[in-house]
């Protein structure tokens, strides 16, 4: 590993235990999906415990990440004094760049002592440490080009492409005449209606290309796989090939994927999983699940992410920020993969958002099966 905060020559490198880092980042998914599969059980069960086993999970990856392994030039304690003086600063950008091959939960490390938590704590500001709240994080893949987020603020030009399982969507979707639904399906209709086939994905793709584009999935999925319907998957080689620019095209706009499906974001073994295929040419990345995702709180939390993100003008990062604190604890499930940058341009861009009556959607109803 390597440490930099820009404004000084980086540490020398360190050698860390890989085959123990991803023990640790399964045990911390393993902790994550407990919690869900308690609360998909019984919404309104105690979680207390559940969240301080996830966060003494999150603090054996945290130590393990500054244990040297050894034959490194760089002394790991001064790095990691380094690290913590930064933390009290307030607020610190915390950006990871990976390769895609290990797939790490960074914003579920927790970096304080949990055994200091009371069993019973279930507020957000006992847990203030997990990295995705205490700093604003994001990983990104190594081959991200950091001014492709940029190139899509100077344009109006949005669209919503929204691909999902319709079945599970039918399952899923709210009561008739409920607000929340209305809202959303007067956006999806704004932009064509939902998509649930490949051949209707692709029409669309090469309608848009020059439009920012914010990629909504809402489908079954594991960590190389998103399947749209009951017949029909996208692997990550084929959202490759699928959906791409034309060779030795001048690139305007950006995308930005949301991948709302269960663990888009832990990957497979030996392979860089959507990290990678999301950040390509013209491609900013996505924000992803840790484990597997309760299908109706995803399908609200993807909703209220679509309508910020069409709205507020805000980055990818911030509305991530605020979302995860109003619908806690469940929003511990998503992270962002890809530019904290990314954002649709609107002016004026909101002071706030959203309403003080938007419910928590972490007490329900958030569904009792997993998407």
């Amino acid at each position: 590993m390597v440490w930099d905060d820009t404004d000084n020559p980086p540490f020398d490198s360190y050698n860390i235990d890989i085959e123990t880092v991803v023990r640790d980042s399964a045990a911390v998914r393993e902790k994550l999906d407990l919690l869900v599969n308690t609360l998909m059980a019984n919404p309104t069960a105690p979680y207390g415990v559940l969240l301080k086993n996830l966060a003494r999970a999150g603090h054996e990856l945290y130590k393990d990440l500054f244990l040297d392994a050894g034959k490194s030039v760089q002394d790991v304690a001064i790095v990691q004094d380094w690290f913590e003086e930064k933390a009290r600063t307030e607020p610190v950008r915390l950006t990871v760049i990976v390769d895609g091959y290990i797939h790490v939960p960074w914003g579920l490390i927790f970096d304080s002592d949990p055994d200091a938590i009371p069993d019973s704590a279930e507020d957000i500001d006992s847990y203030k440490d997990f990295w995705c709240l205490k700093y604003l994080a994001t990983c990104n893949y190594k081959g991200l080009d950091p001014f492709t987020a940029g190139r899509g603020h100077n344009q109006n030009d949005v669209r919503l492409v929204p691909i999902v399982h319709q079945s599970e969507y039918e399952l899923s979707r709210w009561k008739p005449g409920d607000p929340e639904g209305l809202a959303f399906d007067r956006v999806v209709a704004q932009f064509g209606g939902p998509i649930s086939d490949l051949k209707s994905l692709a029409r669309v793709w090469s309608m848009a290309f020059n439009a920012n584009k914010i990629l909504f999935f809402y489908c079954h999925a594991d960590g190389s796989n998103l399947a749209i319907s009951k017949t029909e998957s996208i692997s990550t080689d084929q959202l490759k090939k699928q959906l791409r620019f034309p060779r030795g095209q001048r690139i305007n706009s950006a995308v930005f994927t949301f991948l709302n499906g269960c663990s888009t974001a832990v990957g497979k073994e030996k392979s860089q999983g959507f990290i990678e295929a999301t950040t390509r040419e013209g491609f900013c990345g996505f924000v992803g699940t840790e484990t597997d995702i309760p299908n109706v709180y995803a399908l609200r939390f993807g909703a209220a992410f679509v309508a910020g993100m069409l709205q507020t003008g805000w980055t990818v990062l911030d509305l991530m920020d605020a979302m995860r604190r109003l619908h806690w604890p469940l929003s511990l499930l998503y992270q962002i993969y890809g530019s904290p940058k990314f954002r649709v341009a609107r002016s004026p861009v909101a002071e706030m958002w959203p309403e003080a009556s938007t419910p928590n959607f972490s007490q329900g109803p958030i569904g009792a099966k997993p998407l």
